[in-house]
Formats: C-alpha cells, structure tokens, sequence
C-alpha cells in the first residue's frame, strides 16, 4: 500500500532507537553548496590522502548517531 503521493508508508520500526552519548570530532562545513559532516583524521593519518564517503540513512547526517559513526572511521 502507498500513501496518495505514491511513497510508501514509514512503519514505526523503523524510526524507533536511541541516540548515543559521545562528543562529535567533525564539523559541519558547506562543500560545492551542500551541507555536510567533515570528520578529518589528524596528525600522520590526515598526510595519507585517504577519503571515506559515509552515506546516510532516512535519519541524514544532522543526528548525532550519524555522526559519531563518521568520526569513527577516521583513521587515527
């Protein structure tokens, strides 16, 4: 069943969880006019040249979880 737009309902399972504690690393910065979540590595790890793309899910990058998650994979 769809909604009268032809999207697809959001059932509650999949909005439900928690948010997780943490201090945020990264920064939101504004990138070719979008606005995004920079996590950059530091000292050594930030010479490498490495790039990580962290794609979202329905939640985007302004919840915390999502952040934190992206901070974790910066290389230390």
């Amino acid at each position: 069943m769809s909604n009268a737009d032809g999207t697809a309902p959001i059932k509650s399972c999949c909005v439900s969880g928690h948010l997780h504690e943490g201090t945020l690393e990264g920064s939101q910065q504004t990138l070719h006019g979008l606005p995004t979540y920079v996590a950059e590595a530091k000292g050594d790890a930030k010479k490498a040249g490495t790039t990580v793309v962290f794609l979202t899910d329905i939640f985007g990058f302004e919840l915390k979880n999502t952040r934190l998650l992206a901070d974790e994979c910066v290389p230390a």
